[in-house]
């Protein structure tokens, strides 16, 4: 939808594009990851598990979006920004 909607709308200057978040430390994460048998090894799990070796912080998904509205993304259009630590390169 991301790339139709980019190319329908690019001629009048419309620029369409997704983030894609990976796990991002949320107010239901951190209720899910507080219901665990035992919440500190099941949050390193999830960790070990992105290459970053963290989770998102609300902050990282709010600076790409920030980028890919700005004037610095001018020429990018129909693209999904994965912001997920490197998870789904791996």
């Amino acid at each position: 939808m991301t790339r139709a909607a980019a190319i329908e709308w690019a001629a009048e200057g419309v620029r369409v594009n997704a983030i894609a978040p990976g796990l991002t430390q949320t107010p239901l994460v951190r209720t899910w990851i507080g219901e665990q048998d035992d919440p500190l090894e099941f949050e390193k799990g999830i960790a070990s598990t992105i290459p970053q070796r963290r989770m998102a912080e609300p902050i990282d998904i709010a600076r790409a979006i920030l980028f890919l509205s700005s004037d610095e993304s001018m020429h990018i259009t129909g693209a999904s920004l994965a912001v997920d630590g490197g998870y789904t390169a791996a």
